[in-house]
């Protein structure tokens, strides 16, 4: 009668279990795995309980395409899709695609670390049509046609993010001539983007709600991203009308917005060292009293 099973960092080898547990299971629904020792042989278990409509695979270096794959062909119910695919490269366009082939009814993708191109992309943005939260973090191989595709086809998306992709001013401009039932979008960490279009595209949308992070950053950590690990589902401030960038106040101008950021990074950079520098002096102050 198991309907939700989530196992995350546990040892010891989980793909004897999900064999015995994939067996005559018709009630599981709802399957998280992350940091585990499971492989394509455990996934190809689970895709014997045909009616998962939720799958979470986090950070296990053992599955790949051919798991995915099975998963895909057998659980065509699926609805909900989060990969974290630790940027090994395991996990790409071909799981994908037999995900965009085999499950017309998913609702929400999210893709972190995972090497996926135009050509997977395309077919989940033609075939799933009900696509309503996508998140795509962390991959160099997401740019601007990615993003156009998306705009152009996905009509019931709601929810976007987008996070350390090679994306432009482009990829924005796109947003705002497709995807008529978009509501919030989040762009972190995409240096090609500029406020300047992100005021445009409120503009253009005045409803919309924009996350906007307008600091540029050395890197991103897959781990910490908004939408991956035990998260649930894509979260986006709530806000109307409004852009917000990085963690401070909303504001409208896209210089003031730089500006505003510039300082902001340079206040917390010095902020450490001078309540240093008071505390010293204080505690000097102390001794000399004593």
């Amino acid at each position: 009668m198991l309907k939700t099973l989530k196992v995350i960092r546990c040892l010891g080898d989980w793909d004897n279990v999900l064999v015995k547990m994939g067996n005559g299971n018709g009630f599981l629904s709802d399957v998280h795995l992350e940091r585990l020792q499971v492989s394509d042989i455990g996934l190809g278990a689970i895709s014997k309980c045909v009616n998962i409509d939720s799958l979470h695979i986090v950070k296990n270096p053992e599955c790949s395409n051919l798991g995915l794959v099975s998963v895909a062909e057998s659980c065509k119910k699926l609805k909900k899709l989060h990969i974290d695919g630790w940027k090994i490269n395991r996990i790409g366009d071909e799981g994908l695609m037999a995900v965009a082939k085999q499950c017309p009814d998913l609702q929400e993708l999210v893709l972190i670390g995972v090497h996926v191109t135009h050509f997977s992309m395309a077919a989940i943005a033609s075939n799933c049509r009900r696509l309503e939260r996508l998140a795509l973090c962390g991959s160099g191989a997401i740019g601007d046609a990615e993003i156009a595709c998306i705009a152009a086809k996905c009509v019931e998306l709601k929810k976007l993010c987008i996070k350390g992709c090679a994306i432009s001013d482009i990829a924005i401009e796109a947003l705002a001539w497709g995807c008529p039932n978009l509501v919030k979008v989040k762009v972190k960490k995409c240096r090609g983007v500029s406020s300047e279009v992100v005021d445009w595209l409120l503009r253009r949308k005045g409803s919309l709600v924009v996350s906007f992070d307008a600091i540029e950053s050395e890197g991103l950590d897959a781990s910490s991203s908004d939408v991956g690990g035990q998260e649930s589902g894509v979260e986006f401030p709530v806000m109307g009308g409004q852009v917000v960038v990085g963690d401070g106040p909303s504001i409208s101008t896209g210089r003031l917005a730089q500006f505003r950021a510039k300082m902001g990074l340079f206040a917390s950079r010095n902020l450490v060292p001078c309540a240093f520098h008071r505390s010293s002096n204080h505690g000097d102050s102390s001794k000399s009293n004593l």
